[in-house]
């Protein structure tokens, strides 16, 4: 979350485009928190609730609309998150350990 920045034009406050996406967790061996900020108390094990309900709609009070709106655009880019990695810079074992990632996020928000 925090390699994250919004850039507000006018009115409208939108997500800035995406940097330092490199996941610590491939490089350390086991790591106990999968998040370096706490969302809803939580570093690890996170739900698709703490996601949803608790940031989404709680904290940055987005309607349900707009979550499955935003929910089928992560759905759209798997495939091409897949193409990413497979040609970054990553050695092969690094780009298993960040697909294996991606994957669990994939099932963990349900999709």
């Amino acid at each position: 979350m925090k390699e994250f920045s919004l850039i507000t034009r006018g009115a409208k406050v939108e997500l800035s485009p995406a940097y330092d996406l490199v996941n610590t967790t491939i490089a350390i061996k086991n790591p106990v928190e999968e998040l370096a900020l706490p969302l809803r108390g939580k570093k690890s094990q996170l739900e698709a609730q703490d996601f949803f309900e608790y940031y989404a709609q709680e904290r940055m009070n987005l309607t349900r609309k707009s979550i499955d709106r935003i929910i089928t655009v992560f759905q759209k880019s798997f495939s091409a998150w897949e193409e990413m990695i497979g040609n970054s810079f990553l050695c092969e074992e690094g780009k298993a350990a960040y697909w294996m990632l991606v994957s669990r996020m994939k099932e963990v928000l349900c999709f």
